[in-house]
């Protein structure tokens, strides 16, 4: 597999407590995982050699704790092995159309060629714009880094963690009481309200 999808700012907010050396050797190790399909070994000195990672160890053993889990196999990445898994179901389907001689006819619709490489651009022509029923737009929700938030924070006068802020949708999916969060900023700016009523708040003395 020599392709995989990589969300920058999911990585961003995994890899936001690592060193340089620390997030290059993970990203070394995945690149090792995604390549040969399968757990790394046991026995790490092949990897550590292709991997060019001498000298490093002790950094590749604080890695395997953080991001692998040590089964009987080997050391296994969750996030790696469903998107391998995902890969080979779409590369099995592919070869069974192949052997049909290509995907099934439907003439009541038009069919959209199979791309392994770039699954989320499959199907879609230059400057396409995917549009619903009513032909409104839609507008694909983009989860900010932590960087930007404390930006935008700064901007509208208020001082907001943006990493505790990600980690708090992160752990939510992203989603807000009403349903999926469609505009960050606008969360940010609900926070800033929240927390300037709770400084306004002043609890009636008791007089004794």
């Amino acid at each position: 597999m020599h392709y995989y999808s990589l969300n920058i700012p999911t990585w961003a907010l995994h890899t936001s407590h690592l060193t340089i050396e620390e997030e290059c050797v993970y990203f070394r190790l995945l690149n090792y995982y995604y390549d040969t399909e399968k757990p790394l070994p046991k026995d790490l000195t092949p990897v550590v050699k292709r991997m060019r990672l001498r000298g490093h160890e002790d950094t590749v053993k604080e890695i395997l704790a953080d991001f692998f889990t040590l089964d009987a196999d080997g050391y296994h990445n969750h996030r790696a092995d469903i998107e391998i898994a995902e890969y080979h179901k779409k590369a099995d389907t592919a070869r069974a159309n192949g052997k049909k001689g290509g995907r099934p006819k439907n003439r009541d619709s038009k069919t959209q060629p199979v791309n392994l490489a770039n699954p989320a651009e499959t199907g879609l022509k230059a400057n396409h714009k995917p549009r619903t029923n009513n032909h409104k737009q839609i507008t694909k929700f983009i989860r900010p880094k932590p960087s930007e938030v404390e930006d935008y924070a700064q901007k509208i006068g208020f001082s907001l963690d943006g990493n505790h802020f990600c980690d708090y949708y992160e752990a939510r999916g992203w989603q807000l009481n009403t349903g999926p969060m469609k505009d960050w900023k606008a969360a940010v700016r609900t926070w800033k309200r929240n927390r300037k009523e709770d400084k306004e708040f002043k609890p009636r003395e008791i007089i004794i």
